[in-house]
């Protein structure tokens, strides 16, 4: 019965070494940041990371010198701006 549950606990820690993290973002909410000030100069109001068509991605909320509010979708596994929606 031991040597079972050794056999069950291997299998999940190998499954869990070959599915990758959902999740998590190789782009960090600084990197996403300067990303989206990149595309709108202007002043960074708020940023949440958020899931659009089954993808981590970054909301960027940038108020430019206009006085005009963007909203910049970053992706958080690339870095590339996915656009504004």
């Amino acid at each position: 019965m031991n040597k079972l549950r050794l056999y069950i606990f291997a299998f999940w820690l190998s499954l869990l070494a070959v599915v990758p993290a959902a999740g998590l973002a190789s782009v960090t909410s600084q990197q996403a940041s300067d990303i989206a000030r990149q595309q709108v100069p202007g002043r960074v109001l708020a940023i949440k990371q958020v899931q659009s068509q089954g993808r981590p991605v970054y909301q960027v909320k940038i108020l430019n010198t206009r006085g005009e509010v963007h909203l910049i979708l970053i992706d958080a596994n690339s870095g590339k701006t996915i656009g504004r929606p």
